[in-house]
């Protein structure tokens, strides 16, 4: 598994969290279709990810972002204390190629 599937992986898991595969699939299906991006962006581009999550989500978005750090983070065996994808995007040594 590349490092943009695990990314992915995690990413959709943790949306899914929130409503389970078909809240998934349509979060996934706007990702895709509505704001050309990829959940592998959450750390690969951020800046685009968290455009399109704000575009889905509104004010909500914060708590999504904050659940897919912790899965991230866990995965990884980073520690996270909060600050967003930016933040650990930054500590994290992934090959997004």
């Amino acid at each position: 598994m590349s490092e943009r599937e695990r990314i992915s992986r995690l990413v959709l898991e943790s949306i899914a969290g929130f409503g389970g595969d078909t809240v998934k699939d349509i979060v996934a299906w706007h990702l895709k279709n509505t704001y050309r991006v990829d959940p592998s962006d959450a750390v690969c581009n951020p800046g685009a990810f968290l455009k399109a999550l704000n575009g889905i989500y509104g004010q909500f978005a914060y708590v999504v972002e904050e659940r897919i750090c912790e899965a991230i983070a866990s995965e990884y065996g980073v520690a996270y204390a909060g600050g967003g994808l930016l933040k650990l995007s930054s500590a994290l040594n992934v090959d997004c190629s």
